[in-house]
């Protein structure tokens, strides 16, 4: 986004590359993806409106739903723990402090299977074995629930009646002062992971779903999609030419992965430099040029989604998948700044 929002302001500025269209056109070309966003949103609210009684998105973008996770965020741990957003002694004393909470008490207390990071889905089926998640037509009571849980633990936080940070209330994870140390390290790690996609793999044999037949077959009709074959039940009954299949395909894309591992990282390398250069020479003309002034919009990209995930990672959850997102923007850094452009 801040990415996207940098592009905009320059597309909108009288630069000589922009010369070519009127400001009214330029203007109209931001305006119509920004609508036609705004009208998709508008019409899944609508269609929630009239289908569950509720004028929301989803329901995790709910403003109940941030109050009644984010008063639990908000109430401090009696010891720090990695990627715990809702400790278990918060999690007691929550209890106490709110009725509405304490009917979960049942549902929420023991061990879990879930990673502590995942404590949001923990809550939420918590609340569906409560009870109110029961009428699939109406999901008014469902937010009249996290509605009152979200007031009796902020009240509780504002009146002393639970030691909680003094934030507002919000599903964003807690920074403490101890992940001060951590940034450096995971955000070098991570860019290091992206450059070279380390998270890449081309064997999948032995990759599959343990889940039973039952619910296999339940998720293949409720998506339409052919998970079904996925079962590891099935591995031993395929034929011979199929697996010859997959192994050739495998041998193609591990070429193709080892050399996009060793390929990629030195090209970005080489494009920071003549990105650089580029610059350096636009400020010493002291006159903007198309390619790297976008480049630096690019670029940016690139390292707003870093710090993000750098943020995400130190709190919450290790991030493998989402940095799948920077494969793409770090090609298009690359060929971008590399090849050459006739500019205006």
């Amino acid at each position: 986004m801040p990415g996207l929002l940098a592009f905009a302001f320059i597309y909108l500025l009288p630069f000589r590359w922009n010369s070519g269209n009127s400001l009214m056109l330029r203007l109209t070309a931001l305006i119509i993806p920004l609508a036609s966003l705004g009208l998709v949103n508008m019409a899944v609210v609508s269609k929630n409106e009239s289908h569950y009684g509720v004028s929301v998105v989803n329901e995790l973008k709910s403003s109940e739903f941030s109050r009644a996770l984010g008063g639990l965020m908000r109430i401090r741990h009696d010891e720090l723990e990695e990627h715990v957003i809702v400790s278990k002694d918060a999690q007691a004393r929550a209890f106490r402090a709110s009725p509405a909470f304490a009917e979960l008490e049942p549902y929420l207390s023991g061990e879990s299977k879930l990673p502590a990071s995942f404590y949001i889905w923990r809550l939420r089926s918590a609340v569906r074995m409560a009870g109110y998640y029961d009428d699939p037509g109406d999901a008014t009571r469902t937010f009249d629930f996290y509605r009152r849980m979200g007031n009796e633990i902020n009240d509780a936080c504002e009146n002393g009646g639970l030691d909680c940070h003094d934030r507002s209330p919000s599903i964003r994870p807690v920074w403490h002062a101890e992940y001060n140390s951590r940034i450096w390290p995971t955000f070098s790690k991570l860019t290091w992971t992206a450059l070279s996609n380390e998270l890449f793999r081309s064997d999948t044999v032995g990759i599959g779903s343990k889940e039973d037949i039952d619910t296999l077959f339940y998720n293949d009709l409720l998506t339409g999609e052919s998970t079904l074959r996925k079962s590891i039940y099935f591995e031993k009954k395929l034929p011979n030419y199929y697996r010859h299949i997959v192994l050739v395909k495998q041998a193609f894309m591990g070429v193709v992965g080892t050399i996009y591992q060793n390929l990629v990282p030195v090209l970005f390398a080489v494009a920071l430099l003549v990105h650089i250069f580029q610059v350096g020479g636009m400020i010493r003309r002291r006159q903007f040029k198309e390619k790297p002034v976008f480049g630096l919009v690019i670029l940016g990209s690139i390292f707003t989604i870093l710090c993000l995930l750098t943020y995400v990672k130190i709190t919450i959850w290790p991030v493998p998948r989402p940095l799948h997102t920077l494969s793409p923007i770090i090609l298009l850094y690359v060929v971008y700044i590399l090849l050459p452009v006739e500019e205006k």
